[in-house]
């Protein structure tokens, strides 16, 4: 597993290589934060197109772009429940864990 982390104003980028150097499949973290340091923007995604090669591989995601939060799973798009930024990020690394082992 390979972890490069890029940071800008405010947003932290990471990308998790789970099938080593540069290969799928793919932890995407992007997180936005505001001066007080709290979630203003997210976007979580699985990205393994040997699994799923359309909407650029995304297995599954999570994000709050468009102004309300929601799940993609296998190109498919639903709402969910927003809690916390902590706990959506718990719920997608589960279903990670989940994906990987049913493969």
């Amino acid at each position: 597993m390979r972890r490069k982390t890029l940071t800008g104003s405010h947003c932290a980028r990471t990308l998790t290589y789970l099938g080593g150097k540069r290969k799928p499949p793919i932890i995407k973290e992007e997180i936005w934060l505001d001066d007080a340091g709290k979630v203003t923007r997210y976007s979580l995604a699985y990205i393994d197109p040997l699994t799923f090669p359309e909407d650029n591989g995304r297995v599954l995601g999570y994000d709050n772009a468009h102004g309300h939060h929601h799940r993609h799973y296998l190109g498919q798009v639903s709402p969910v429940a927003y809690t916390t930024f902590e706990e959506v990020a718990k719920k997608f690394l589960n279903e990670v864990r989940k994906l990987r082992k049913a493969q």
